[in-house]
């Protein structure tokens, strides 16, 4: 037995807190990225707070420090779903499994590097919209026809929660990511493009939280294993 007090109310409130700190941070990074003269400690300064230049070391270990505790939360109500012979377990799994993935993605940043090897194979679209795009959009659809039972049965408040969380990550990670992409194939690299990207950002930090809210209140609500958590 594993006793853990939380209050999810309070993890919520400390995520936006920690957001808001970042792109404050960021917001400076990206007035000395396309504003400022050089000084001493500028670019250690975009190398750990830009989202955008140098995807920022804290910003980084954020993401993929809270994508990994998804899986982890994700697991758990897969353990507790077998445990209970739900066969709905599978679902939970498999998507612990692939915030597993998108965890070890964001901090070793694989889709950046085998972007332009699938943007040549797949041709010059591929290529212009940085080569994971395609492929991604691809796996989107397949993860919704997949997934798509298994939302439909989830309670009204997980539900609603779930689709907000997704839709807005999605909106960011592909979304302002082909907004992006056109921009800089019209355009240079400047500040407008910076906040474009941080844009991006924001919403993928934005559904991540959104998302950690709403496992942390499905496991309240609707989940009994063999760890006792209380969420207020």
């Amino acid at each position: 037995m594993l006793d853990l007090h939380m209050s999810k109310t309070g993890v919520l409130r400390k995520h936006i807190a920690f957001v808001v700190s970042l792109h404050a941070a960021n917001a400076l990074a990206l007035w000395f990225s396309y504003r400022s003269d050089d000084f001493p400690g500028r670019d250690t300064f975009i190398d750990f707070f830009s989202l955008v230049i140098s995807e920022g070391k804290v910003s980084t270990w954020f993401s993929g420090a809270t994508l990994l505790a998804c899986g982890l939360i994700l697991a758990l109500i897969g353990a507790a779903k077998y445990r209970d012979r739900d066969r709905e377990n599978v679902y939970w799994l498999l998507l612990s499994a692939i915030f597993f993935y998108m965890s070890f993605d964001e901090l070793t940043t694989v889709h950046e590097e085998l972007g332009p090897i699938l943007g040549e194979a797949l041709g010059v679209t591929a290529a212009a919209l940085g080569g994971w795009v395609v492929p991604g959009l691809i796996a989107l659809a397949a993860l919704g026809v997949i997934f798509a039972r298994f939302v439909l049965h989830l309670p009204p408040r997980s539900r609603v929660l779930f689709v907000v969380a997704g839709t807005v990550y999605v909106l960011g990670a592909l979304g302002m990511e082909i907004v992006g992409r056109a921009y800089l194939a019209a355009s240079d690299d400047d500040l407008t493009y910076g906040i474009i990207a941080t844009v991006e950002e924001i919403l993928e930090m934005g559904g991540i939280v959104v998302f950690v809210y709403a496992l942390l209140d499905y496991f309240g609500t609707h989940v009994s294993p063999r760890v006792s958590i209380t969420l207020s």
